[in-house]
């Protein structure tokens, strides 16, 4: 039942202090009724939150809660797992007038997060924060959201992308750093095992403009220099004074200042950042600079989404902080960079099927629209001559997947319409040609030695035998753009000299 404001005003004047009840089920993903939901409702018209009694579900999942006429949200808590693994359940603008039955309450099933949580010194960290942040920065706010006396904890989190934030700043015995684990598609469940904290220490910093002026709402990135990981900073923003502090580990670190676009400041990176010690690292000045934006699209001129950007000054040769610079849905960029000649670097995403493309001397003498087109990459096409063998076949290199992407460890070839049994070499390299000789392919990168196989199929019957081999591949970023050649020769006494040869298979190395 919807009321309108003034209608429910009407209501509540027409009954003033009238107790009335709302009433429902709740149920798990299956139709299983869940007892033990706690049921919190908070009136949406003052805000308050009520406290009222029997506010739980029973055997059969049923609630029936007394509370005045009003407008209210009404929260679902299931109980703790590992009792249910089900998500917690909000419904705004409920209006209660008289009785209100809200029927059958789905909740929605979760994914269980579990481990445990120990001090530097093995003991348990007791009474550990933990949030959930969704891919949209949003946060899911878990009923159960610390560890017991033992540091263990059990959360429950929407299942798919999550990211699992550890947040000790409130246990007050000693300083510790924060941690993020990210999982890409949560499942029912996930056990983390043994999460070992690592002492932390403050780093601060003051952020200004040319003008010594404070810079407001900066936001700090920091990377580890060993793992090349992002760090976990909550709270990593300048405040009105341009000051910063955050807690980190010790370690050697990067850390980007990235001002807000609207402040049209130029971004730095300090490095490497040695962190022992609580330290400040005094005040650092951003220059004014100019923006340059553009679009990125593919050969057919359509955008392409979440391409990256990377800009470095050829002046000095250091990297540029660029921030947010990823191009949005529309294939659109913009950052502020300096005036100057610049290096611009464009990846494409990891779904994507473009070569990065590296362009030098952009000169940037102002605001500068710069529009780029990605080529497609090649995912497999074939050249020259191969040699038949038995039969008239000739043997056929294909992929095993669209394109070979960096670290993809599962792609590689398939040698078909080979001589039965026979016995095969396949060499495959990057940037190279075929030699003479038996076809290898050579060049200063090669994918491993060359590979003897036997192919399947009866022997000495042309053209059935096959085989299939893994080639897995570095994720190595200054691979990308490579082109990978491979070519197959198969021992066949028909054929010419004793070998037929494929024709040279070529793919391009597209990014991550």
């Amino acid at each position: 039942m919807r009321l309108s404001f003034l209608s429910l005003g009407l209501l509540l004047t027409a009954s003033t202090a009238q107790a009335d009840i709302i009433t429902g089920r709740v149920l798990d993903a299956a139709g299983q009724p869940i007892s033990g939901c706690n049921i919190d409702m908070i009136d949406e018209v003052t805000g308050t939150n009520m406290t009222i009694g029997n506010d739980g579900t029973n055997a059969l999942g049923i609630f029936s809660i007394v509370v005045p006429t009003g407008l209210y949200q009404v929260t679902v808590i299931p109980p703790q797992p590992p009792v249910t693994v089900s998500l917690i359940e909000e419904l705004n603008d409920v209006v209660v007038v008289i009785t209100q039955d809200l029927g059958d309450i789905h909740l929605a099933p979760g994914g269980l997060l579990s481990g445990t949580i120990l001090l530097p010194n093995g003991l348990p960290a007791v009474g550990v924060n933990l949030d959930v942040e969704m891919p949209d920065g949003s946060e899911y706010i878990p009923a159960f959201d610390g560890t017991d006396l033992l540091g263990n904890f059990a959360v429950v989190a929407p299942q798919g992308e999550v990211f699992l934030q550890i947040r000790p700043e409130n246990l007050t015995t000693t300083l510790l750093a924060p941690e993020q684990f990210a999982l890409t598609n949560l499942g029912a469940a996930h056990d983390f095992g043994t999460i070992n904290l690592r002492p932390g220490f403050w780093t601060s910093l003051t952020v200004l403009n040319s003008q010594n002026a404070p810079v407001f709402n900066a936001d700090l990135d920091v990377t580890d220099l060993t793992t090349t990981l992002r760090l976990y900073t909550p709270s990593d923003n300048t405040d009105a004074s341009g000051f910063v502090d955050v807690v980190l580990p010790p370690g050697s670190f990067e850390i980007e200042v990235e001002p807000r676009f609207l402040d049209r400041l130029v971004g730095t990176l300090i490095s490497p950042v040695s962190v022992s010690m609580n330290m400040d690292l005094g005040v650092v000045n951003l220059d004014p600079g100019v923006v340059l934006s553009g679009t990125v699209t593919d050969t057919l001129g359509q955008p392409l989404i979440n391409v990256d950007l990377d800009a470095f000054n050829e002046g000095t040769g250091n990297e540029i902080a660029l921030g947010a610079d990823n191009t949005n849905p529309n294939g659109q960029y913009a950052v502020v960079v300096p005036t100057g000649t610049l290096t611009l670097i464009y990846t494409p995403s990891p779904a994507g099927a473009q070569v990065p493309l590296v362009e030098s001397g952009v000169v940037v003498s102002g605001d500068l629209v710069h529009n780029v087109q990605l080529a497609e990459c090649n995912c497999g096409t074939v050249r020259g001559v191969g040699t038949a063998g038995a039969g008239g076949h000739t043997p056929r290199l294909t992929t095993t997947a669209a394109c070979p992407t960096l670290g993809d460890t599962s792609w590689g070839v398939t040698l078909t319409q080979g001589l039965g049994g026979a016995l095969a070499v396949v060499r495959a390299g990057l940037d190279a040609g075929p030699s003479a000789g038996i076809g290898q392919v050579t060049g200063s990168l090669l994918l491993g030695p060359p590979v003897i196989i036997q192919l399947s199929g009866t022997p000495g019957t042309p053209g059935v035998g096959t085989a299939s081999l893994n080639l897995p591949l570095q994720d190595d970023p200054s691979m990308a753009g490579m082109t990978l050649r491979a070519r197959a020769v198969v021992f066949d006494s028909s054929a010419r000299g004793g070998r037929s040869r494929s024709r040279v298979l070529e793919a391009t190395l597209c990014g991550q």
